[in-house]
């Protein structure tokens, strides 16, 4: 879990506590989706904006990744 970006040892733990079989995921992407932490962003085609963290996806997930911020 922790090859995935952003993820450091307290969110590897909170991730893998919160899915109970990671297999039902076919690469790292579909899990980053389904835990929305993915970045926001916004682009045209001359600029790229990326947001911070919306309210969407899982509580837990959220409340780890601001702490681990």
């Amino acid at each position: 879990m922790q090859v995935l970006r952003g993820i450091a040892l307290i969110n590897a733990v909170v991730l893998v506590s919160e899915v109970s079989d990671l297999t039902y995921f076919a690469n790292p992407r579909q899990l980053m989706a389904y835990f929305d932490i993915v970045p926001r962003e916004r682009s045209t085609d001359l600029a790229v904006r990326r947001g911070g963290i919306t309210k969407t996806g899982n509580a837990h997930v959220r409340r780890g990744r601001v702490e681990d911020a």
